[in-house]
């Protein structure tokens, strides 16, 4: 199997496995070998082997040596941080994005917080809520235009993933998108203050709801 090959191999298994793991149609803790997943796609274990590798690197897997992979789950701890991390990120966001954001960027956030998902639930969850939630805040904070923030961002966004999706029963959905256009409507008014201080609770109140499950 030529090099170019394997690449091409491993870059759709990574994509696979990640989207899987996200998604949680893997669930965390669950344990993969390179043997296992070769057979299940047909393959030889070297472009398996890569994208695994990539996906420890990412710490959405474990390596057990001579053994295998887990699926890497979160710990309270880790939440925590995670979410005190992000919600000094999204406020200086929040903060630098008032000072630059144009009237049209206005616009497409407003657009942004009244979507609206439909209601598609999947072992009590809703799937579709996340990458609605993603959209508005990956936006929000690409207005800051600082690409260290943007990067940084994704990042933490890539963390809580499976998490902000085991959030998002119902009534939750139409609480956030609430939350988004009231968010919104204060930075309409001009009111960089009262934005920020939203924003930050807003974080707040998603991480008391995921710390206490």
């Amino acid at each position: 199997m030529g090099s170019v090959e394997t690449k091409s191999l491993s870059q759709e298994i990574y994509s696979r496995l990640k989207w899987e793991i996200l998604n949680m149609t893997i669930k965390p803790g669950a344990f993969i070998t390179e043997q296992n997943l070769a057979r299940q796609y047909q393959m030889s274990k070297t472009p398996v082997r890569e994208a695994l590798n990539r996906l420890a690197a990412d710490e959405l897997v474990t390596v057990l040596p001579h053994k295998g992979y887990v699926v890497t789950e979160i710990s309270y701890g880790e939440l925590l941080e995670i979410f005190q991390f992000r919600e000094i990120l999204e406020v200086a966001a929040v903060e630098l994005a008032m000072q630059r954001i144009t009237k049209e960027q206005l616009e497409q956030l407003k657009e942004l917080s009244e979507e609206m998902p439909e209601v598609n639930f999947d072992n009590g969850y809703i799937k579709v809520n996340t990458p609605v939630n993603d959209r508005f805040h990956s936006y929000l904070v690409s207005i800051s235009n600082n690409s260290l923030f943007m990067q940084t961002h994704a990042r933490v966004m890539e963390k809580l993933y499976r998490v902000l999706l085991m959030d998002t029963q119902e009534s939750k959905v139409h609480a956030i998108r609430t939350e988004h256009m009231e968010l919104v409507a204060l930075m309409i008014e001009g009111n960089k203050s009262g934005a920020c201080d939203y924003m930050r609770e807003h974080i707040r109140r998603t991480k008391d709801r995921v710390l206490k499950r």
